[in-house]
């Protein structure tokens, strides 16, 4: 478990063909490997001691923690500001609280939110880490945020 507060931002793991899909983009699921990153990212965080998990509420980012939830006991939050739709202050407002809930390096916290493509880099460019170099941003990707030190690393799924 680490030491120094950590922000565990998902991308969703990969789901069905959005142009497929008959029915609400919002209920769209987890292909099967998308099933398979989630149980794979949930097996990488629990032992990370996650105290948090904050999620879209589209049904492709709820099926990508409910593994992590299981294996940690943890529940899932989901927040209408992590949707595809999400906005700058909205996203700000989520961000702020997880650096208020982590003050000092003496702080375990480590929180997971889960959401899309779209609201990844503008997450990471709020905390002050974007680049051109750092995003990424693969379906069932994980940007591991250091809050403490302000350092970032990247896993795929």
């Amino acid at each position: 478990m680490s030491k120094a507060p950590m922000l565990y931002l998902l991308r969703h793991a990969k789901a069905g063909n959005r142009y497929d899909a008959l029915e609400d983009d919002r209920e769209r699921s987890l292909t099967q490997k998308g099933l398979v990153q989630a149980q794979s990212i949930a097996t990488h965080l629990t032992p990370k001691g996650i105290t948090e998990i904050i999620s879209s509420p589209y049904r492709r980012c709820i099926e990508t923690v409910r593994p992590l939830s299981i294996l940690s006991g943890v529940e899932i939050t989901d927040d209408s500001v992590l949707g595809e739709e999400a906005t700058i202050d909205g996203l700000r407002a989520i961000v702020t609280r997880c650096l208020e809930a982590a003050p000092n390096q003496q702080t375990t916290a480590s929180t997971v939110i889960c959401t899309h493509g779209n609201v990844v880099p503008a997450i990471i460019d709020i905390l002050g880490l974007y680049s051109n170099d750092t995003i990424r941003c693969a379906k069932g990707s994980i940007y591991e945020i250091d809050l403490a030190d302000r350092i970032l690393s990247y896993i795929e799924f």
